[in-house]
């Protein structure tokens, strides 16, 4: 889209896990897309190219610290790099029941999170794509159900 001309700028939000390094290293001398990662500091990856912001927490960090942070940045991020697009990276695996992360959300905190995301969009006009990201829940079930809520979410984002 950048590319073509349809948008000029980007904001990539990363609320997985892990740190976002893929798009921290493509984008990283790219002015015109903003990367963001919100992420288990001592988890994978081990180097972790930086993102224009990132915000590591700790094990076990939970919900109330998550928020506050993803809460603090969102809105500030949008307003100063005025983005035509969001990629919203809705990783699953910060769920409490995770496998491999160990930030500690309850389902609920991983709405919470969906909501600031899409209302701080829905706010500004700014359109979001989703994707769905990683997910490791002891029960499969879980991980289905927190991508379900991440959709359900953005469609009440988008009817209010």
């Amino acid at each position: 889209l950048l590319h073509d001309g349809t948008i000029r700028r980007a904001a990539v939000i990363d609320v997985d896990v892990h740190q976002g390094n893929g798009t921290a290293a493509i984008f990283r001398n790219d002015p015109a897309v903003f990367t963001f990662s919100i992420h288990e500091e001592d988890n994978y990856p081990l180097v972790k190219p930086p993102s224009d912001q990132d915000v590591g927490l700790d094990r076990g960090a939970g919900g109330q610290a998550y928020l506050a942070a993803l809460g603090h940045w969102t809105p500030r991020i949008l307003e100063s790099h005025g983005p035509d697009l969001i990629a919203y990276v809705a990783g699953a695996d910060p769920f409490e029941e995770d496998q491999l992360g160990g930030l500690k959300l309850t389902r609920e905190d991983l709405r919470a999170r969906d909501r600031i995301v899409f209302g701080a969009a829905r706010e500004r006009s700014i359109p979001v794509a989703a994707y769905l990201a990683g997910g490791y829940a002891r029960r499969v079930d879980d991980t289905v159900a927190i991508h379900a809520d991440m959709v359900e979410e953005a469609f009440r984002s988008a009817t209010r």
